[in-house]
């Protein structure tokens, strides 16, 4: 068959390895080059049903976020954001007692782009937002 085209995976477009054949063992046609292209087209496809039936668990009243508990008592809420803050706080001071904690604006490309003019003045549209 001159001129006919190898296959291509239908999530990502890269023509399918030949060495796999045009179909699988079950005899259908190949469709996707590999196993994650195959896993994220279904999930993706799976995703319109479970976002539905969410939505709809959502409506009946059956589930509400987690954190609306939190939200709903202030003092409570104010207590769970201490104790996030806390950790991140314990964790950089361990880092920093360790000596692997870098100043990230301290690196070459961080500086390079802090060098740079924060002003728009070719856009005086862009300037004044």
């Amino acid at each position: 068959m001159a001129g006919y085209a190898w296959p291509l995976c239908e999530l990502c477009g890269r023509p399918l390895d030949e060495g796999d054949g045009r179909y699988t063992r079950k005899g259908k046609r190949r469709r996707f080059c590999s196993r994650e292209c195959r896993n994220a087209h279904n999930s993706r496809a799976g995703a319109a049903i479970r976002a539905q039936k969410q939505r709809a668990r959502v409506a009946r009243g059956e589930w509400r976020s987690p954190l609306d508990a939190v939200r709903d008592n202030p003092a409570r809420y104010q207590a769970w954001r201490a104790r996030v803050a806390e950790g991140v706080r314990r964790a950089r001071r361990q880092e920093v007692a360790e000596g692997r904690w870098r100043n990230p604006a301290l690196s070459p490309e961080a500086r390079e782009k802090l060098s740079r003019p924060r002003k728009h003045g070719d856009n005086p549209v862009l300037h004044a937002a």
